[in-house]
């Protein structure tokens, strides 16, 4: 697929397909995956899987032995985490609070409480040892009154878990020094399961079964089916996560989210498919010859692959996408599309990676004294037909302070970034011209950190509590070497940083350059946001800076199942009656349902519920989006029932009997002005609208995508095509197009 590469400088003449987003929404979604799992191959012609215990991240270069960061911590024990560089410099307060039995209120004794800190916690990293690595920075347990006090360091996110027998683990992020937290534990929720073959009935052991927070950026837990194909995970928290299966020659089934109420037994069991097969080689692009040991999986983040044998060649099994990807130390990354082939006969693709490039350089302080185990990243993002394309390749600095990165595309712009804690964070733009070889950026020094505190407001003084702070910006020094008048490339990877206001509505950022900086916050409930510039020198700690936001007028509500059980995670938004405006107003419901939307500045508005992610598992069992319900603006007991999903089926004909394919076919609820569910008829002029149960609906047709309401619908060279008061389950509904 062509494109063209949209760069602050327009420099390059084309751009690699480098990776198979989906938007940066799923980049975030799936970051979190550790090693590939695969069963042995026997053959030794075929491409070996990765064993169990080894990595997939990219090869360090000059990799140093981690520095111990705790007084009772072990250099072994970081570099097991991924060898995070303590905050120990900083200087240290308390978090306190008490851990306390969810319903009755009964204080829990004993009941393990830590807090962890993550280097790269605030960022979007697109490096799966670093995503996960995390450093415990202080550990205690409850007192008979359940209460407890971690001595921490300040002006850092934290990770705050707590742990009792029988009860839910609870995970608290962006907890700060100073804080005081009642952490209450509901009685730990059960979900256990089988995997087996679908074709024989037989067990799978082996297959690890991951468990992730419903955004899908911190993994709850990790097990693997045993001998039988069963798998159990006791003491989970009530809510939703999703679900990830990773077995090894067999095809995965589709994502899950499973909802868990606190204290319930939930059991799903799957029988995998055997998915496609796919076989081909990985080769060098200049010379031909074959790249042994290079990497080839289904997704970017490299998990359930194999690597190729002395030959260059490869054979994966168990595929569910047509989508492939391959790289190989020195060389930039590949990406195949292609058509997957029939049942029982394998697709051939074959990759010709490029030669890679490589970056060296080395990090000091202020003092010119090098710096080791600095985190050091290339990062490029650009985008092909609208589509976001990266390159992402890390390390650590040696003791002398010395990095080089490999593998790098040669087509896309990076930017180097550099992070320690205790450290000013910088990114650097390279040069133009990358391809002298190695690319030499020369020394480059971390110095002091300056420290950002401040506050959210409501307008008249409240404080706003656990609300979004993003912080844009880079360093004074990102520019270095480039040429007068031109500035660096955007790249959201570099320039933004995400946290939330602690219980006091207080943000705290650290480990900054100077520079100068939008903090930005996103308004609860709302689409507005509101923002401030701050500038920032070496080693300043600015205080109070004062954010404040008008709430505007908020609805309050629950939405609820048809049997009256609260829907967690559900998206609600708000919208004018009018059509002039979208989503003028949004949230998601919590584990019992409840919502809130504020900002609203209208008088009435028109709101559509989606249950986006709710109970994929079992089509008799998924809930459908609701008709629009129009509601007034300071509601405070809203209620919303959701109906059970219901499927409308129909074909669309021309006059002569024929099907009528690609007509777009819409329903719409009576007397709005907005479509509810679309689809377009497939050869054969079938369609399929997923709707709610017991309702009543009007279907309209057209040529083309449209969004007008039906009677202002034009279909150029048929009539006027509409059918009203049509059940929403009808079957074998009959639309009848033509001139």
């Amino acid at each position: 697929m062509g494109g063209t590469l949209q760069t602050a400088r327009d420099r390059r003449r084309a751009v690699a397909v480098l990776a198979g987003l989906a938007g940066l929404l799923l980049v975030v979604g799936f970051l979190a995956f550790e090693s590939l799992r695969t069963e042995t191959v026997a053959e030794p012609t075929r491409a070996q899987p990765l064993a169990p215990s080894e990595s997939i991240a990219s090869p360090a270069v000059n990799e140093a032995p981690a520095v111990g960061a705790l007084g009772d911590r072990s250099p072994a024990t970081l570099a097991s985490n991924g060898g995070a560089v303590s905050p120990t410099a900083r200087q240290t307060a308390s978090i306190t609070g008490v851990v306390l039995e969810d319903v009755s209120g009964v204080p829990i004794a004993d009941a393990d409480v830590r807090a962890f800190f993550r280097l790269h916690g605030e960022f979007d990293v697109l490096d799966l040892d670093a995503m996960r690595s995390r450093e415990e920075v202080a550990a205690t347990s409850s007192a008979s009154d359940g209460s407890f006090t971690l001595v921490v360091p300040e002006d850092v996110a934290l990770e705050l878990v707590v742990r009792a027998p029988t009860f839910a683990t609870h995970r608290g992020h962006h907890v700060f020094a100073g804080e005081r937290v009642e952490v209450r534990l509901p009685i730990g929720a059960v979900f256990e399961g089988c995997v087996t073959r679908a074709t024989t009935g037989a067990p799978v052991p082996g297959v690890p079964v991951l468990g992730w927070s419903r955004e899908a950026t911190l993994e709850l837990f990790r097990v693997e089916a045993d001998a039988g194909g069963n798998f159990r995970v006791d003491d989970l928290a009530p809510g939703v996560f999703r679900l990830e299966l990773l077995p090894s020659g067999l095809k995965p089934p589709p994502h899950e989210t499973i909802d868990l109420g606190p204290g319930e037994h939930v059991r799903r069991d799957y029988a995998l498919e055997e998915g496609y097969t796919v076989v081909g080689t990985v080769t060098d692009a200049t010379s031909g010859a074959p790249i042994a040991g290079a990497e080839v999986a289904e997704s970017w983040i490299f998990r359930r692959g194999v690597r190729t044998d002395a030959t260059g060649r490869y054979e994966l099994a168990g595929l569910r996408w047509s989508e492939l990807h391959a790289r190989a130390p020195g060389y930039a990354f590949g990406l195949h599309e292609f058509k997957a082939g029939t049942a029982g006969e394998p697709t051939t693709v074959d990759f010709a990676l490029e030669p890679g490039q490589s970056v060296i350089g080395v990090v000091v302080d202020e003092r010119g004294m090098p710096l080791e185990r600095v985190y050091a990243a290339a990062v490029a993002l650009a985008y092909v037909d609208g589509m976001p394309r990266v390159d992402w390749e890390a390390t650590r600095t040696d003791t002398a302070g010395r990095f080089r990165i490999d593998s790098l595309n040669p087509l896309l712009d990076h930017q180097l970034l550099l992070r320690r804690a205790g450290r000013g964070t910088r990114v650097v733009e390279f040069p133009a011209d990358e391809s002298p070889q190695p690319l030499d950026l020369g020394t480059l020094a971390l110095g002091p950190p300056a420290t950002l505190r401040g506050t959210v407001l409501q307008t008249g003084g409240a404080a706003l509590p656990h609300v979004e702070v993003t912080l844009r910006g880079h360093d004074d020094g990102i520019g270095r070497f480039l040429v007068e008048g031109v500035g660096p490339t955007p790249n959201s990877y570099t320039a933004n940083r995400t946290s939330r206001t602690d219980g006091a509505g207080g943000f705290h950022f650290a480990d900054l350059a100077p520079g100068t900086y939008e903090v930005r916050v996103d308004v609860p409930g709302t689409r507005r946001t509101e923002s401030i510039e701050v500038a920032l020198t070496e080693g300043q700690t600015l205080d109070n800076v004062a954010l404040e936001i008008e709430p505007g007028s908020s609805i309050r509500g629950r939405i609820l199942s048809p049997n009256g059980i609260g829907l967690a995670d559900v998206q609600i938004n708000a919208l004018t009656i009018d059509g002039t405006r979208a989503n003028i107003a949004s949230t998601s419901s919590t584990s019992n349902g409840a919502f809130e939307l504020t900002g609203i500045d209208t008088d009435e508005v028109e709101l559509r519920c989606y249950p986006w992610r709710y109970n994929t598992d079992r089509e008799v069992d998924r809930l459908a989006a609701n008709l629009p319900v129009r509601v007034a603006v300071g509601a405070t007991d809203l209620i919303v029932y959701l109906r059970r999903e219901v499927l409308l089926r129909g074909r669309v004909l021309n006059r002569g009997g024929a099907p009528e394919p690609f007509l777009y076919v819409a329903a719409y609820p009576p007397d709005s002005t907005r479509s509810i569910a679309v689809d377009y008829a497939d050869e054969e002029g079938r369609f399929e609208l997923a709707l709610p149960e017991g309702e009543r609906i009007s279907i309209v047709t057209g040529e083309k995508r449209v969004f007008e309401a039906p009677e202002r619908i034009e279909l150029t060279g048929y009539d006027d095509v509409r059918i009203h008061d049509v059940p929403s389950d009808a079957q074998d509904v009959l639309v009848v197009v033509g001139p």
